[in-house]
């Protein structure tokens, strides 16, 4: 209903992008040898963008891979009115492998499929692009470039209406899609900034089909992150850190945030039961710390819900669902409710037939086999099974239904329990122990208990064999921690949330529409910009200023060093541009800050919570100790906890920016506050100057003293 009700507005977006093409005839792109900026800069944003034919993360899949799952999705089948960012994402890969399998013929298939689907479809249209400019079609491929262009070009306009966003955001949902797909069991998120990017822009997206969509996944996302890093926090034991506490408090908030977002906007079923479902789950995750009254304090309807209430909820919403039920029944799990575990899941396999459901009912079986509170008695009277050793058997079964459907590591390590606990089968048990810990997957299961089990089945009086199982575990468990969780994350979200993207009316603006578009491949929107070195007059320091930031700020932070170094001629420093490369860090620190006039602290959550950050800050107000005048400049990007950090802090003047943005008083002085001996009358016209120059005589003659830094 939604899809009908929108079709309107697609062909009146569809007709817009068709006018704005006049804009872009044949003649001109091949005839025009002068470009805009603008024109330049929207070339440069579909360059990174890229596209399923390009990504970097799907360029090393083996062929063998390519061809498995040539045959898995074209069992799929999927509706594009019920979920057009899945539809259209599932079309694309398909096209994607057939490319990289050779037959480009059916891959333009898939890709113009979606294209009937979806006319402004980014990655088809770019898939296209790639393709047909391969075989030397240029002028086919023409209308798609034309296309890709126009639609790029709207999102850099500066409309109150977010122009562009749905498709920007079906794009990047589609790439999280497409490298989630190939890395099902790998702990390292790499599509996680991709699917943020996707649910960010959904927030903009008003009466947008299908956005629950973005919502959901990259709830999934957190959630998934969710279990791993409580998995880090077991493994790690007393060496865990504030800074990781938080993540894993804030991620818990923002997932459960963004199922509730789901809940409110979605009118499937399915997505609604799933949601309510995942919100329990994550509560289930840590239940003696988490509540929803600390999400929702102010909810009167959701503040006092726990675990089971979100299940009930679910179930009652679509108690039939595969996916619903086996979710529910593997909770149950955990919670020793067997009966009921084992009816929903029965009810899940009924439906589909699947890895996940195969895999929680042997998951059931073995739980209830060592859960030593269950009697003989109780099995006979509770599920109808004669023996201990019959649910052995049934898990058996399970597991190995479940390795018909995906060979996954965490099956081998339950298998070879299974093996040992039936005795006699001690080989079997071992090869499969080793294969679970030999796999290069490593999420979904708990490589260290497997080595546990592992050395259980070979006896502890094998010394030698047993002392190595432990070494191997301990340099697992190392990896394991060392592993970061989602790489390329670069918190996409900041830049919209907390940044105006047009100028406020006495401010001083940093980013421009382009700072909020450029997607580069490393996921930042902005480079390091050329350093300001111009010549050191005799008496001052080397730098200006020094520039402290958390890396995930840096997208505002660089802006502020652009603007520093090229419009007001500024010489200024950072650790990631300008740092000796491999010096000592703590050195490079003392040694840079000793060499400029002022210290420029960019205050943000991120930075509260980053040890190193803090660091820098405790060593600034060491060299600032000697210094005549303020040399600490904090700048609070957006609020934060301040009082988490040096005490010393709270005796400084700060600025506080408002949406990204600098009071124009506040910014003079600010740069006044930079220069070395020189005032920023300097720089006015003689008429300005001269009158300055008597106001500050004045107020020095009434007694009135004026801080060298604002007043926030």
């Amino acid at each position: 209903m939604q899809i009908i009700e929108s079709s309107n507005k697609v062909r009146q977006l569809i007709d817009a992008l068709q006018n704005c093409n006049e804009t872009y005839s044949d003649s001109q792109m091949e005839d025009d040898v002068f470009v805009t900026e603008e024109e330049d800069n929207i070339s440069l944003q579909i360059k990174e963008f890229g596209c399923h034919l390009e990504w970097k993360e799907l360029q090393k899949i083996d062929g063998l891979t390519l061809k498995t799952n040539q045959g898995v999705l074209a069992g799929e089948t999927w509706d594009y009115s019920e979920r057009p960012t899945y539809f259209t994402a599932v079309r694309n890969l398909q096209g994607f492998i057939e490319y990289k399998l050779g037959d480009e013929e059916k891959a333009e298939d898939f890709f113009q499929l979606v294209l009937d689907c979806d006319p402004v479809n980014i990655n088809a249209l770019a898939n296209m692009v790639h393709m047909l400019v391969g075989q030397h079609r240029i002028r086919e491929s023409r209308p798609f470039s034309r296309r890709l262009r126009a639609i790029f070009l709207q999102c850099g306009e500066n409309s109150g209406y977010c122009r562009g966003y749905p498709q920007r955001a079906r794009a990047y949902a589609d790439r999280a899609h497409a490298i989630r797909y190939f890395e099902q069991n790998k702990r390292c998120f790499r599509y996680m900034s991709y699917v943020e990017r996707a649910a960010t822009l959904g927030k903009y997206c008003q009466q947008t089909p299908g956005k629950e969509e973005w919502f959901f996944d990259h709830a999934l996302a957190l959630y998934r992150r969710d279990v791993q890093m409580l998995y880090l926090r077991k493994v790690m034991g007393e060496g865990i850190s504030d800074v990781m506490q938080r993540k894993i408090k804030s991620g818990f908030e923002k997932a459960v945030r963004l199922f509730y977002d789901v809940i409110q906007i979605s009118r499937s079923t399915a997505y609604l039961s799933l949601s309510w479902v995942f919100i329990g789950i994550l509560l289930n995750h840590d239940p003696d710390q988490r509540t929803l009254a600390r999400v929702f304090p102010n909810d009167p309807d959701v503040r006092h819900m726990n675990a089971d209430d979100c299940y009930q909820k679910g179930l009652s919403i679509d108690d039939t669902h595969e996916i619903t039920t086996r979710r529910v029944g593997a909770e149950y799990v955990k919670l020793r409710r067997y009966s009921e575990a084992k009816c929903l899941l029965d009810r899940s396999l009924q439906r589909l037939k699947s890895w996940f459901g195969h895999r929680y009912r042997g998951v059931l079986y073995l739980s209830m086999f060592e859960d030593q509170r269950l009697t003989d008695q109780d099995l006979v009277a509770r599920l109808g099974i004669r023996s201990r050793t019959d649910l052995l058997l049934m898990a058996k079964a399970d597991f190995e239904s479940a390795q018909q459907e995906r060979r996954v590591h965490a099956d081998f390590s339950d298998l070879g329990r299974v093996h040992f606990l039936l005795g006699a089968e001690k080989g079997r048990a071992v090869a499969k122990f080793k294969k679970a810990c030999d796999s290069d997957q490593d999420d979904y299961f708990d490589v260290l208990e497997t080595y546990r089990r592992w050395a259980q089945c070979i006896g502890e009086d094998q010394v030698e064999d047993a002392a190595d199982l432990r070494r191997r575990a301990e340099d697992h468990r190392q990896k394991l921690i060392a592993t970061p969780l989602d790489t390329n994350g670069d918190s996409f979200s900041d830049d919209f949330e907390h940044y105006s993207r047009s100028a406020l009316n006495g401010h001083v603006r940093l980013l421009t529409a382009a700072d909020f578009w450029v997607a580069s491949a490393t996921g930042r929107t902005r480079h390091n910009p050329m350093p300001y070195r111009g010549p050191i007059p005799t008496g001052q320091k080397k730098y200006d200023f020094f520039l402290s930031f958390n890396e995930r700020d840096r997208i505002w932070c660089l802006a502020l060093l652009s603007k520093l170094e090229t419009e007001y001629k500024l010489r200024g420093c950072t650790e990631q541009r300008d740092f000796e490369v491999g010096a000592d860090q703590t050195e490079n620190i003392r040694s840079f800050l000793r060499e400029s006039h002022r210290c420029v602290i960019v205050l943000s959550p991120h930075f509260v919570q980053d040890g190193e950050s803090r660091a820098v800050l405790r060593e600034a107000f060491r060299v600032g100790f000697k210094r005549d005048g303020p040399y600490v400049l904090p700048l609070v990007l957006t609020d934060c906890e301040t009082d988490k950090l040096d005490s010393r802090l709270q005796e400084v003047q700060s600025i506080h920016c408002e949406l990204g943005q600098i009071r124009i008083h506040h910014w003079q002085n600010l740069i006044r506050s930079l220069r070395q001996g020189k005032d920023l009358t300097d720089d006015r016209p003689p008429i300005l100057s001269t009158i300055l120059s008597t106001i500050i005589v004045l107020m020095t003659l009434l007694s009135i003293t004026r801080s060298d830094f604002p007043l926030d």
